[in-house]
């Protein structure tokens, strides 16, 4: 986790979820997110709360085009270096902070002298930090830390970022606009759904041929075919915000986009879903997925989505397709649960469609 400007790397180098590969994702954040607005909805724990907020108020800041829409990724490297932005000596964050305030700051976030980092590829450790809670941040000092935090952002900030990934892509996208707004109606945070709301329209605006999902834009052009993903996860996007703001209007909207990803990545006899089109360029063999990767698989959230569009608009011909999909995937769900851990997660949300 960034403790200073918000979000998570990647992922962790190291069994002790220490050493970051320092890379992050928008996808990771879009997940991560809602995963801590739900641990808030469940437990009342206030620190879930504050770290949806700083991951979305990241995203606003420093991953949002002018236009709404959100780019890839941050590198893990700067001025050639690995996490080289974010680490800190000792001695600089004394300069900074002042001997007293310092002292506690480094105390609570694992600073030393030596360094806690150490080189990947090495083992070396470079007298350099991490900033790392390996315990709560005490009650009582919460304020001075918080008050640290902002003058090391702005100090860091002053410092050659790394490269931003500035392409624009559907799916990770959708999963940022569903977390938005599912964070902003649960956190009464209207600017996330307001952000929620600009991304997904100017997708829907300037990400479309002919009606179809373009997948990807960058430098003010949009190309490229979409996939399964791109239309399963939008739409699932739009159910939620029209879940945060009631206007019927993106409820129309994934309900078109649905239609389309049936006609076009549906299999009529074996059941599920494509990962191409139809109408794609041709192919070696189309394939189809069950298994989730770093993000869920197409199949489940258009099983997902299916299902929650069968409740928000009482069609049970939803429902029955949201059921035949998971059908065809029962045996990967029995034999594979880990792997499967969406489809399962849409079996919930079916059965709770198929029977309200």
């Amino acid at each position: 986790r960034d403790h200073l400007a918000g979000g998570f790397h990647r992922y962790s180098t190291d069994a002790e979820w220490f050493l970051p590969h320092f890379e992050k994702m928008l996808y990771d954040n879009a997940l991560i997110a809602r995963a801590y607005v739900d641990g808030w909805l469940l437990t009342g724990d206030e620190r879930y709360k504050q770290v949806a907020i700083e991951v979305y108020e990241w995203i606003l800041q420093e991953m949002a085009h002018d236009s709404g829409v959100f780019y890839s990724a941050l590198d893990a490297d700067s001025e050639g270096e690995e996490g080289k932005f974010y680490l800190w000596s000792r001695k600089e964050i004394l300069e900074i902070l002042g001997a007293e305030e310092g002292e506690v700051f480094c105390n609570v976030y694992g600073v030393t002298d030596q360094g806690n980092f150490r080189d990947e590829a090495t083992g070396n450790k470079l007298e350099t930090n991490i900033l790392y809670l390996r315990e709560p941040i005490p009650a009582g000092l919460s304020d001075r830390l918080a008050a640290g935090r902002r003058k090391l952002l702005a100090r860091r900030n002053l410092r050659i970022r790394p490269h931003l990934d500035d392409k624009v892509l559907v799916n990770w996208n959708a999963l940022m606009i569903g977390s938005l707004a599912y964070g902003g109606q649960h956190l009464k945070e209207p600017r996330y759904v307001a952000a929620a709301e600009k991304a997904a329209n100017f997708i829907l605006n300037r990400m479309q041929a002919k009606g179809r999902l373009l997948r990807t834009f960058r430098s003010g052009k949009a190309k490229l075919d979409a996939y399964l993903d791109d239309y399963a996860f939008l739409a699932d996007a739009l159910i939620d915000v029209y879940e945060a703001n009631g206007d019927k209007r993106w409820l129309g909207q994934a309900q078109r986009i649905a239609r389309d990803m049936q006609k076009y990545y549906g299999d009529s006899v074996g059941g599920g879903f494509f990962f191409s089109a139809a109408d794609h360029e041709e192919l070696l063999l189309r394939t189809k997925d069950p298994f989730d990767s770093a993000t869920p698989a197409g199949n489940a959230v258009a099983a997902r989505l299916l299902a929650r569009l069968g409740r928000h608009t009482g069609r049970k011909e939803y429902i029955i397709a949201a059921g035949q999909t998971l059908k065809t995937f029962l045996g990967f769900m029995e034999q594979v649960p880990a792997g499967t851990a969406s489809l399962l997660s849409a079996a919930g949300t079916y059965l709770d469609a198929a029977g309200s």
